[in-house]
């Protein structure tokens, strides 16, 4: 059974929580027989997957190359950070991966790896399907 001092091991995906933290409610006390896992692993989950990583900590995977969210110094000295949505890619296999706002090959094309001190994928975009699962 969970603990709720165990060390959380953070799988990838929902899926793969749900398959290593859920349990079946066979004895059909809390609900009809359906799958439960503990508030405190979801919690847990929520604030891992939900949160800033620092680029010191890791940098985005080839899964995760796209746009992603950034917080980052601007050049120029100034005295605050930014948040925005950069692009991260290896500007398909011609480089090293970076992150990057603007066109490609356009003036407003701007490598800010250097500058970017945190990151997090986007939240999936809102749609009907979405809205239709309530």
């Amino acid at each position: 059974m969970n603990n709720q001092n165990d060390v959380m091991d953070f799988p990838e995906t929902f899926e793969e929580f749900a398959l290593f933290y859920a349990f079946r409610d066979n004895e059909k006390v809390y609900t009809n027989g359906s799958d439960l896992i503990p508030v405190f692993r979801v919690k847990q989950w929520l604030e891992h997957v939900n949160r800033w990583i620092p680029v010191s900590e890791r940098l985005p995977k080839k899964g995760e190359y796209g746009k992603v969210l950034v917080t980052y110094i601007p050049s120029g000295g100034t005295l605050w950070t930014t948040v925005i949505i950069a692009h991260y890619s290896d500007l398909m296999g011609i480089s090293k991966p970076s992150f990057h706002v603007g066109e490609v090959g356009k003036e407003s094309f701007q490598n800010i790896t250097e500058q970017v001190i945190a990151w997090m994928p986007l939240p999936k975009e809102y749609g009907v399907e979405m809205e239709s699962e309530e």
